[in-house]
Formats: C-alpha cells, structure tokens, sequence
C-alpha cells in the first residue's frame, strides 16, 4: 500500500503540468493565482485518466468534502490555505469518520498541495505540516459498551 500511495504521488506531482493549463479566466487567459476551489477541481478533471476509477471517485469525494469545509474561503487564493484551515478539517472529520478515512483525506490533500508547489502556485505544502489523525482524537461516541 505504502508503494501504491508513493507511486500515486509521483504521478500525481508530475502530472500537475497540465493542471494549471487547464485553469483559464473567463476570457481565456491563466490564471496564475488560482482559488483552492479553481485549482482542485482542475487537478481532479487532470488526474481523472491517471488513477483507477474508485480511485477518481474517492479523490472527487475527499476535494468537494474540503472545498464544501472551506465554505467562502474556498474561492481565494489556493495559497491563503494554511496548515490551521487543514489541521480544523482533519480535527472536525475526525468527529464523523474513521481515523483511516481522515489519514486517506489527509495524504490527497496532500498531493493536491504537493501540485500547487510543483506549479510554482504556493511556496509550501501546508497539509505535510499537519499530522494524520489518531485514535486519540477520534470522537468518543463510536465506543458501545
């Protein structure tokens, strides 16, 4: 899995040279300052022919589960996302899913992220500052007793 997840990246980071191509402003120029929402959605169209389908479909889920989290913030610059913004979204997924599903979430933010600095967009991956979740913080109404 470990192998699979590493390979995922290398392809995901590589194939961002065509993700912010694929960003246009209405009148067709780049955007070079791209919103998260812009910029995720893109990377998702991008990666839809690289990755097996329950893979593209995971990932569509897991990027508008964050953008829908961001709410307002989601339309600004993918570089005003800062570790705190991740760290609250994996703290508040933590209530309602597994601890597994939330380290997932976090590790395709993380190619997300690793995209945007491969694309010059941001100069720092803010979701490789934020640790995966533990039991320790899962929420404690899963335990039946």
């Amino acid at each position: 899995m470990a192998q699979r997840i590493q390979n995922a990246r290398f392809w995901m980071v590589h194939a961002a040279g065509g993700t912010i191509g694929l960003i246009k402003g209405s009148s067709g120029e780049t955007l070079e300052k791209a919103s998260a929402q812009d910029f995720t959605q893109n990377w998702i169209t991008d990666i839809k022919t690289r990755v097996a389908t329950s893979t593209f479909e995971s990932y569509s889920g897991i990027a508008k589960a964050f953008l829908r989290f961001l709410g307002k913030k989601a339309n600004d610059s993918i570089a005003r996302i800062t570790v705190k913004d991740i760290r609250a979204y994996r703290d508040s997924s933590l209530k309602v899913l597994s601890t597994g599903t939330v380290n997932c979430h976090l590790r395709m933010l993380n190619l997300i992220f690793d995209s945007a600095v491969a694309e010059d967009l941001i100069d720092k991956n803010p979701a490789r500052s934020v640790s995966q979740g533990s039991k320790g913080r899962q929420a404690d109404s899963q335990a039946f007793y």
